[in-house]
């Protein structure tokens, strides 16, 4: 794609179905929350697991610390898919048709910052040409796009103010 935003590609980069290997580092966040609860139900069985989620919940109604780092953390993940899928909505990709990597989310307040390692093929440009998209794709009110070092495959996309799950915003 190119940076101008003047030529294009005539055809779409192809779509192409990521193996397995890259399918679970994809989800490694998802898959170690399962894990862990998996294990558990295991080794300790249904009770336990229905007490701690029940003390979580308690814990997140009555002490606001614990809420914002549950909250933090569930929006982190969910904008770790959302970003993803508004890469592709975009059609940021390089020519074999990858997208690129979501390293990293971490929230900070009304912000979260999404670590992106670009293919080569694809540049800060185009992330930056696709950020409506990625907007729209987290619902959020806008996404800036910044380098995260003087290394030219790593950028940070700050999705600013996305809005799951609180009705207010």
């Amino acid at each position: 794609m190119s940076a101008d935003g003047g030529l294009r590609r005539l055809l779409p980069p192809p779509r192409r179905r990521p193996n397995l290997l890259t399918v679970l580092l994809r989800w490694r966040a998802e898959l170690l929350v399962a894990g862990v609860l998996a294990s558990l139900w295991h080794y300790a069985g249904a009770g336990a697991v229905g007490a701690l989620c029940a003390v979580v919940a308690v814990l997140a109604l009555l002490v606001p610390p614990v809420r914002n780092v549950l909250g933090g953390a569930a929006q982190a993940v969910v904008t770790m898919h959302r970003i993803r899928s508004g890469l592709v909505q975009a059609g940021v990709a390089d020519r074999a048709g990858r997208i690129p990597w979501v390293v990293t989310a971490t929230a900070r307040n009304d912000v979260v910052l999404v670590g992106l390692w670009l293919h080569a093929g694809t540049i800060r440009a185009d992330v930056d040409a696709a950020a409506e998209v990625l907007a729209a794709a987290c619902g959020a009110a806008t996404v800036e796009v910044h380098p995260r070092t003087l290394r030219r495959d790593r950028v940070v996309v700050a999705v600013v103010r996305p809005r799951w799950g609180w009705p207010t915003r």
